[in-house]
């Protein structure tokens, strides 16, 4: 049986190949519209009921998206003793209000400190003219900082020696794709960090806050996908051709996983889906299924060919000894990774699919 299939599939593999080629080219046009999203509402799916849940809370109660970033002193100086500290801190408060979907900015500097006076309610910034405080001004700060509790283990730590500036950020899908808005939001923080960390050497600046993580989650998947994935397909296949020492055999073996790579990732674009950190890795095991597919092929064929085949017949031979394996380790694995569809997480069920289509 298995010889007929592969006298009927060499027979025919003019018009395969163009079958193809031409749905590679179709499958590889999905490329253009691959959408990326690392946020947890997506790594949930928008039908699971703590989303659904945490929704509702969202509507009435407004966004959680929020940044940090926080001032930290290397030997635990209190920060607020000093003016060139506060003024960094009023100046850095300024600069991220003026940032797109920053909607507020809450630290000491325009913290809203109440105090009276006979009859009269005086409400104004704890923090003005950083640079031009009296003793008697700083004094107050010191007050707040260690007796009121909206400012305390929030804004500042209690001994002063570390500040914090919380941002609350507003993301639109009318601007965009959201998860590249809180990318380019957390692109400037690292600028303005970056500053800080340059200006006062002796402090420790760091950044925080969901607005930040779902921004390094989808950095880092992204760097993967530049260093390490090719850093990975350098190792596979420079040992392909170590092993099999033939340099054809092992751009064959790398050309026919990269289609399969791409034609996966493209299909997958297509029918909707959209990637994430988890379904990322999809790349990496249909490589890695192929690789082992096509090395059997391969060998079987240098093995028949070395023994005095010509080329059409020991390729023949390797796929009528490899067709019925193949097909089944194939299907198998593809059932099993359609199996991750009862999973709860969207990622883990686009995993599936896509490693299925590969």
């Amino acid at each position: 049986m298995e010889t007929t299939i592969v006298n009927r599939i060499f027979s025919l593999r003019g018009w395969l190949v163009t079958a193809s080629i031409l749905f590679l080219c179709f499958a590889a046009a999905g490329l253009q519209q691959v959408k990326f999203d690392g946020s947890t509402g997506f790594f949930f799916g928008e039908q699971h009921p703590d989303m659904v849940q945490w929704r509702k809370f969202s509507d009435v109660y407004g966004s959680a998206d929020r940044a940090l970033l926080m001032l930290q002193s290397k030997d635990g100086t209190p920060l607020i003793d000093k003016p060139k500290y506060l003024q960094a801190l009023e100046k850095t408060t300024l600069a991220l209000e003026l940032l797109p979907s920053i909607t507020r900015v809450e630290s000491l500097s325009n913290y809203q400190y109440s105090w009276s006076e006979d009859d009269d309610l005086f409400v104004e910034p704890l923090i003005e003219n950083a640079d031009k405080l009296s003793p008697q001004q700083i004094t107050t700060i010191h007050q707040v900082v260690h007796n009121d509790s909206a400012v305390i283990n929030r804004l500042s730590s209690p001994n002063g020696d570390t500040l914090v500036i919380v941002m609350d950020g507003t993301f639109n899908k009318e601007n965009g794709d959201i998860e590249l808005q809180k990318l380019a939001i957390t692109e400037q923080l690292y600028v303005i960090r970056d500053g800080l960390k340059q200006q006062f050497p002796e402090l420790n600046v760091y950044t925080n806050g969901n607005i930040v993580g779902n921004a390094v989650t989808m950095q880092v998947a992204m760097d993967d996908i530049k260093l390490y994935i090719p850093m990975m397909y350098v190792i596979i296949y420079g040992l392909l051709a170590l092993l099999l020492r033939s340099l054809l055999s092992m751009l064959t073996i790398a050309i026919t996983a990269t289609l399969c790579t791409v034609s996966s990732i493209g299909l997958a674009s297509w029918v909707g889906i959209t990637l994430s950190p988890l379904s990322l890795s999809s790349a990496s095991i249909i490589v890695i299924t192929t690789v082992a597919h096509c090395v059997h092929i391969v060998i079987a064929y240098l093995e028949s060919y070395r023994e005095g085949a010509s080329k059409i017949d020991a390729l023949k031979e390797s796929y009528r000894i490899n067709l019925q394996p193949i097909f089944f380790t194939s299907l198998t694995t593809a059932l099993g990774f359609l199996s991750m569809n009862i999973s709860e997480m969207q990622p883990a069920r686009d995993l599936g699919n896509i490693v299925a289509m590969g």
